[in-house]
């Protein structure tokens, strides 16, 4: 329960500094890992195209995004928030793409909300009524 209060703590911070401009991202991880670091990047700069993807940490802005090899499944940490995905197969194209597509949600979550209600148009006003003329009245003699 704390780890889930701790990356959720992250994941507002990450949203926060996304929200303040264009992120600055670092990613970090062994380079001959699966995915590596670099295949990350490029993953992230299709998908991000305003970020701003550093490879050092001297960035004091930077979001780091950590990235771990664990054989039949990576792991990636972003912030102080983590997801391990199995791959059992180990495909490091497929791993950095989606390992791409988490760090997008946790950078720039869509906005999901209730669809905008729109009023219906205004009921059109019945047509005018056409004065009526009273009907003569009908006289019987007796």
């Amino acid at each position: 329960m704390q780890a889930a209060g701790v990356a959720i703590l992250g994941l507002v911070t990450l949203a926060a500094a996304a929200a303040a401009g264009a992120p600055i991202v670092h990613v970090a991880g062994a380079p001959e890992g699966c995915p590596a670091p670099r295949a990350l990047r490029a993953a992230l700069a299709r998908l991000l195209p305003a970020a701003r993807l550093v490879e050092d940490e001297s960035e004091p802005s930077a979001v780091t995004v950590r990235i771990e090899d664990g054989g039949a499944m990576f792991r990636i940490a972003i912030g102080a928030g983590w997801r391990e995905v199995r791959d059992p197969a180990r495909d490091c194209a497929e791993r950095a793409r989606v390992a791409a597509v988490l760090v997008v949600l946790a950078l720039a979550p869509p906005a999901i909300g209730e669809p905008a209600v729109t009023a219906p148009p205004p009921a059109a006003a019945p047509p005018p009524v056409a004065a009526s003329r009273a009907a003569p009245a009908v006289v019987r003699a007796a």
